[in-house]
């Protein structure tokens, strides 16, 4: 039985005479959460934007269930794909206000929410352990909590795939670790544009690695975190070596004399 959730093909995404995204073709099964991996400037925001239907592509299809997403109304996509940026801190609204956005696809105009949305909104915010901060303001709050509050907005979404852009950027490790080991548990479909590679080597189960808009490397951390790969994507002198948990590939990295782990 194929279990294929995101198939993307022939992907191509131009401004003018620039390419940004080039030749991009992978599948996603449902229930994988795949790292989409590079340096600055590889095109991982780019590739996610077309993926959630905020940027169409010049060419190729990205086909969800099967269906064309740019044949599919914006309202059809947004209660299939919840979207995960980086924490706009100074959103004026109170948390439980945040969260219930995710309710907007799958409502008319002007409709109310009822006592089953409440009950999401709250159940939402228990996964996040944030319902004590239901009526607090979402700009008094830390990075991290304004992550889970958009985690939890993403939950209320229901949707099959959860697209996050590079959610862990600014935190301090302990957020980092804490934001995925939450989003790890929701046991959905999760695409996550991530810098710190051994972060991506703990937490994902296929990575796409970037470079000038094109993919260089996908398969698992195993695969695609080796040292003649990484050194040569990144121009850096890095040894891989076995994580003791995990198993999957641990990177650290040397330069001017002296060693740097990711």
């Amino acid at each position: 039985m194929d279990n294929t959730l995101l198939h993307v093909e022939d992907l191509n995404w131009q401004v003018e005479s620039k390419h940004i995204l080039k030749d991009i073709n992978f599948s996603i099964k449902a229930g994988q959460f795949v790292g989409v991996i590079g340096s600055n400037g590889s095109g991982k925001t780019s590739l996610l934007r077309t993926l959630y239907r905020y940027t169409k592509p010049t060419a190729g299809r990205i086909m969800l269930q099967q269906q064309d997403i740019w044949r599919s109304s914006a309202t059809d996509i947004a209660k299939q794909v919840a979207v995960v940026t980086q924490a706009p801190s100074s959103l004026p609204y109170f948390v439980d206000e945040v969260v219930a956005m995710g309710l907007t696809p799958h409502k008319k105009l002007f409709e109310g929410e009822n006592a089953a949305d409440k009950q999401l909104i709250a159940n939402a915010l228990a996964q996040v352990d944030l319902r004590d901060l239901a009526s607090n303001r979402f700009d008094t709050l830390s990075g991290g909590e304004q992550q889970r509050v958009l985690i939890a907005r993403a939950i209320v979404q229901q949707g099959q795939l959860l697209i996050m852009d590079e959610p862990t950027n600014h935190l301090d490790i302990h957020y980092q670790i804490d934001i995925l080991n939450r989003v790890k548990q929701l046991n959905t479909t999760v695409i996550a544009s991530l810098h710190d590679l051994n972060i991506a080597s703990a937490f994902c189960d296929t990575l796409i690695l970037l470079a000038q808009g094109k993919i260089i490397a996908h398969g698992t951390p195993k695969q695609v975190l080796t040292e003649e790969i990484i050194s040569d994507t990144y121009q850096v002198d890095v040894s891989v070596s076995k994580h003791p948990r995990h198993q999957n590939p641990h990177l650290v990295f040397h330069y001017q004399g002296s060693t740097c782990q990711d």
